[in-house]
C-alpha cells in the first residue's frame, strides 16, 4: 500500500466508527397502566443463588409472587432505572483537537489496540497517572542515559517533551483523570534519543529508528527535526521494510526562512504541519511541497514529564501535530492490520524538497 493510500484513510475520516452511548432505558410494556412501571426494575435471587434483573410489569409480578409465597425467588431490590455512561476525563473539555477531529467516534471500531507506537524523543514518564500501564520497556540512547535512566529503558522523561507527545497519542480515556488520548488502546514504546535539554545527534536518531523498527513498532513518531542526513533516510526506508509507518514533524521555522526540516522532508516520511483551533495554518508551521498533512498543533493540552510525574501542560508546535497523525495511523492499522505494509513512499519525483544545511536534531 502506498503512503498516499494511507494518507487517504487518515484524511478521509480515519476508520468508520460509531460513538456508543452506554445508557439503560426501558420500553413501556404492552398493557401497562402505570407509566412509572416502565422505569421500574428489580434484582431477584433464585433458590440456587442466581441473581436476575427483571423490568417493568415483571417487577410487580415478582413482588406479588414473593409476597404470596408462590415462588422461592426473593426480590432483593426495587428501584427506578437511571442512565449511566462512560466516565469523562476532567480536562477533556480543554482538548479542542478531539472536538475538531472525530477520533472518539472511531473507538467502537478501533482504539489502536494491538499497535505499538514508538515515540522517538526525550523518553516517556511511564509512571504518569494517565499513561501508566500503556508504556512498554524501550531503550535509552541519549547522552545522559547513565545519569537519568539507570535501567536504560526510556521510561523516564526529564525533558518532558516525549511525555507530552505520548499523552496526545494514548492517554487513558474515560478514567476520570486528566485527558484523553486520540488512540488510547495503543502501546507506547519509548525510544529516548534526546537528552534532558532536548538535543541529540543524527547517529543516535538513526539508532533509535532502527531499534524501534526491529522490535515491532508499526508507527514511529518523530517529533524531532534538523538538517538532511542520508543515514536518516536509509533508516526510515529500513523501518518501512519492517512494516512501520514513519510520521515526522514538518518544523516550526516558517517565520525564520521556512527551510525544509528533516527527517520530515524525506519522501518516505509522513510530514505533518500544524493548524490552530480554527483549523487555520499555524503561523510558525513550515510549508512546502514536502508537507503531507496538517493536524492540531496549537495550545495542545497533554501529559507532561519532568519533576512532576502527574503534571499536564499546554504546548504548541508541529511536535504536537505529529502525534495526532501517528494516532490516526494507529487507529487505521488496528482496524486493518494489512494497511501500511509494503512500500509507503510516494512515486519518484512527486516531492521536490530542497536540502538545507545540516543541523543537529532537536525538539521542534
Amino acid at each position: 500500500m502506498t503512503k498516499n493510500a494511507l494518507l487517504h484513510f487518515v484524511q478521509r475520516g480515519l476508520v468508520t466508527g460509531t460513538v456508543v452511548a452506554l445508557a439503560m432505558s426501558v420500553a413501556s410494556p404492552a398493557g401497562a397502566t402505570d407509566p412509572s412501571l416502565a422505569r421500574r426494575w428489580a434484582l431477584t435471587r433464585t433458590s440456587d443463588g442466581h441473581l436476575q434483573v427483571v423490568r417493568g410489569i415483571k417487577v410487580a409480578i415478582a413482588q406479588s409472587d414473593a409476597d404470596l409465597g408462590r415462588t422461592s425467588t426473593k426480590v432483593l431490590s426495587v428501584e427506578d432505572d437511571a442512565q449511566v455512561g462512560v466516565l469523562g476525563d476532567p480536562m477533556r473539555s480543554d482538548q479542542w483537537a478531539l472536538d475538531k477531529v472525530s477520533y472518539e467516534a472511531t473507538w467502537g471500531t478501533s482504539n489502536g489496540s494491538g499497535v505499538i507506537v514508538a515515540v522517538v524523543d526525550t523518553g516517556i514518564a511511564a509512571a504518569h497517572q494517565d499513561l501508566a500501564g500503556s508504556v512498554i520497556a524501550g531503550t535509552d540512547l541519549a547522552s545522559d542515559a547513565a545519569s537519568v535512566d539507570p535501567d536504560r529503558n526510556g521510561m523516564v522523561d526529564p525533558g518532558a517533551h516525549g511525555t507530552h507527545v505520548a499523552g496526545i497519542i494514548a492517554a487513558h480515556a474515560n478514567n476520570s483523570i486528566g485527558i484523553s488520548g486520540a488512540a488510547p488502546g495503543v502501546r507506547l514504546m519509548p525510544v529516548r534519543v534526546l537528552d534532558a535539554h532536548g538535543t541529540g545527534s543524527a547517529s543516535t536518531l538513526v539508532q533509535g529508528i532502527i531499534w524501534a523498527a526491529d522490535r515491532g513498532a508499526r508507527v514511529i513518531n518523530l517529533s524531532v527535526g534538523g538538517g538532511p542526513s542520508s543515514g536518516e533516510q536509509l533508516a526510515i526506508q529500513y523501518a518501512m521494510s519492517k512494516k512501520a509507518v514513519v510520521v515526522a514533524a514538518a518544523g516550526n521555522s516558517k517565520l525564520q526562512g521556512n527551510s525544509p526540516t528533516y527527517p520530515a522532508a524525506y519522501p518516505e516520511a509522513i510530514a505533518v504541519a500544524s493548524v490552530n483551533s480554527s483549523l487555520r495554518h499555524s503561523s510558525f508551521s513550515n510549508t512546502g511541497p514536502y508537507v503531507d498533512i496538517a493536524a492540531p498543533g496549537e495550545m495542545i493540552l497533554s501529559t507532561y514529564g519532568g519533576s512532576k510525574p502527574n503534571d499536564y501542560a499546554w504546548m504548541s508546535g508541529t511536535s504536537m501535530a505529529t502525534p495526532y497523525v501517528s494516532a490516526a495511523a494507529a487507529l487505521v492499522i488496528s482496524a486493518k492490520p494489512s494497511l501500511g505494509r509494503g512500500g509507503l513512499a510516494r512515486p519518484e519525483g512527486e516531492r521536490d524538497a530542497s536540502r538545507d544545511t545540516r543541523a543537529r536534531p532537536h525538539v521542534r
